[in-house]
């Protein structure tokens, strides 16, 4: 005759071990790809996995059916922080890939003017038709000039995270990554 189990000790994920990770982690995704809080999901899906390895390895997930919940979701959480990742490195991507024209147009209007224009919308319309988007993402969809007033050096920036963005320099035609203060 065999044994049964407590419904605590079954080794069998429900849908109730499943949905709350699974949801957790398109709303972390959502929140930090599309929304205005870029950043956030990185250090929530963090926090989830080092909750999540802690209920797996601590006494929180007594038994194989603790463990395994506790191991699904070390899984969905480490994919959703690989998503958001993936999310950052195409936002840059087309973010840099928007930018050829607005790069293009200002050094025809540094030609004709003798300087870098002073904000994106000079371009408009005679250098260009409209001001492409940075990206997809919701908050961070504009970019701008700083020019340097004592050396005439301008670069085109767009803000990649709360903290950061991401740069062009005219000078030299190099992208880079600033960290704000």
């Amino acid at each position: 005759m065999m044994e049964s189990t407590p419904a605590d000790e079954s080794p069998i994920l429900r849908k109730r071990d499943v949905i709350p990770p699974l949801c957790g982690s398109v709303l972390l995704l959502v929140l930090d790809g599309y929304l205005l809080l870029p950043g956030l999901g990185l250090l929530l899906s963090s926090l989830m996995i080092l909750a999540s390895l802690f209920a797996l390895f601590g006494k929180m997930a007594r038994g194989r059916g603790g463990k395994m919940k506790a191991g699904f979701k070390v899984i969905v959480y480490s994919f959703c922080l690989i998503g958001i990742y993936m999310l950052h490195a195409v936002h840059r991507a087309d973010a840099k890939l928007n930018a050829i024209p607005i790069i293009q147009a200002a050094d025809r209007y540094r030609l004709e003017a003798g300087h870098y224009p002073d904000n994106v919308e000079k371009l408009v319309p005679d250098y260009l038709p409209e001001v492409p988007r940075a990206a997809w993402r919701l908050n961070a969809g504009r970019y701008h000039f700083d020019i340097d007033r004592d050396s005439g050096e301008a670069e085109l920036w767009w803000p990649a995270h709360l903290r950061v963005a991401l740069t062009y320099n005219f000078r030299n035609g190099t992208w880079r990554e600033v960290v704000w203060d």
